[in-house]
């Protein structure tokens, strides 16, 4: 489920609804983190008896500790559903925009039937940063590209094929 840029105020209805009455509900929290602003952000939204599972997750570029982490979780995740409970994965943003949610997914479409994943998308932080500014980020034909500012290189070489650009990752770039 995709939580949007970290306030409850922005979760979809539907978001809200489903974390509501889910039997577990998975949060990820990254190694550096004491808590999950995941978690935090739903907690208008949370029961007293919610089993919760904070997933700490690897937040590296090693793809085999990266699979490891999320194959655990979804044992975890799969174990429950197969006592008969209901799962809610939390995302912040959105769960197929540049998401660690990728690798669970992966997991779960090996293990389960297909009919009992859904994902609900949420909003991304590139729409909720325009919506701060009140800027459009694409009008009429306009161009808009998502991409990481990992390689500056290849940011450069997209300047000239779009209108706008949404750079992810961009921390250690910019």
């Amino acid at each position: 489920i995709g939580i949007g840029p970290g306030s409850a105020e922005l979760l979809t209805y539907r978001a809200g609804g489903l974390i509501h009455t889910a039997d577990v509900i998975l949060a990820p929290r990254s190694r550096i983190s004491t808590s999950s602003l995941a978690l935090d952000t739903v907690k208008p939204f949370l029961r007293d008896d919610h089993d919760i599972i904070e997933h700490v997750y690897a937040m590296n570029r090693d793809q085999s500790e990266t699979v490891a982490s999320w194959k655990e979780a979804a044992q975890k995740v799969i174990n429950r559903i197969e006592s008969g409970k209901s799962v809610a994965q939390i995302k912040l943003g959105d769960p197929l925009i540049y998401s660690t949610s990728h690798y669970l997914l992966q997991e779960l479409f090996g293990a389960l039937a297909p009919e009992h994943i859904h994902v609900v998308p949420g909003i991304s932080a590139y729409q909720a940063a325009g919506a701060c500014f009140g800027e459009s980020l694409a009008i009429q034909e306009d161009r808009v590209t998502l991409m990481t500012a990992t390689d500056m290189d290849e940011v450069e070489n997209a300047l000239d094929n779009c209108e706008t650009h949404v750079l992810y990752k961009a921390g250690r770039s910019l």
